[in-house]
């Protein structure tokens, strides 16, 4: 972490964004899976085609939907976790210049230091 407590970069809500999404992506998948497994058959609606017909179209309309969800909650899952590991990055390589930036200047910051606060 930075030298400035104040300019902590912290990743932890990022991370658990991410593994929020990734249950919120195995929660939609297992819908997909239950509502693919859906089959109304018109005997069991005494022989209602069109109703049966219309179950069926809508169950597998729905699967598609959860399916997407799972699907778009992965990649939200990763790019929370890609921004946890970005920010890191970042912190690190700030908090590496301004240690090697040397001695500060009358203002008690070096040059690199306000570099990288005025570059945020």
């Amino acid at each position: 972490m930075a030298v400035d407590e104040g300019l902590e970069y912290t990743p932890d809500g990022w991370r658990e964004g991410g593994r929020t999404s990734t249950r919120s992506a195995d929660a939609a998948e297992e819908a997909r899976r239950y509502l693919r497994g859906v089959d109304a058959s018109p005997a069991r609606f005494g022989g209602a085609d069109a109703y049966v017909n219309a179950l069926n179209g809508n169950s597998d309309r729905q699967a598609g939907s959860a399916g997407r969800a799972a699907e778009d909650r992965d990649t939200m899952s990763a790019a929370d976790h890609q921004v946890a590991e970005l920010g890191e990055g970042t912190d690190t390589a700030a908090d590496r210049a301004i240690r090697a930036a040397g001695p500060t200047d009358a203002a008690g910051q070096s040059v690199v230091s306000r570099g990288v606060a005025e570059g945020m």
